[in-house]
């Protein structure tokens, strides 16, 4: 399988967001999506006693992913994957909103990976 993107193929994105989004992420990040007309894979929330196993799946994800968007106040899950996925060299997309503004702004470990920041 190659990782090679063909120009006709839409990009594949990886949605990092809360464990419990809310129809308010959800539309915010559907209207992305419908924007940039991209495949997005947005993963499923597991429960605590399936985290592991979920996390195999999530790693493989990034890694088949084009980059990686991120939604809403970001724990410690989403700054894993937003990491992960910086070291396999792919593009992080920060989306800020009144719910992470102030977290980011004082995070300096998330603007060591060139993040780019899109104010949504």
């Amino acid at each position: 399988m190659s990782n090679i993107k063909k120009a006709s193929e839409p990009t594949k994105v990886y949605v990092c967001t809360p464990l419990k989004p809310g129809k308010f992420y959800l539309k915010k990040i559907l209207a992305q999506i419908l924007k940039e007309r991209v495949f997005a894979y947005i993963p499923p929330q597991e429960n605590h006693e399936d985290r592991l196993l979920g996390s195999a799946g999530h790693k493989i994800s990034i890694e088949m992913c084009d980059e990686l968007w991120a939604f809403g106040p970001l724990g410690r899950d989403c700054s894993w994957e937003i990491g992960y996925a910086s070291g396999l060299g792919k593009p992080v997309k920060l989306h800020i909103d009144d719910s992470n503004r102030e977290l980011l702004a004082g995070d300096w470990m998330i603007y060591l990976n060139d993040a780019k920041i899109v104010e949504i």
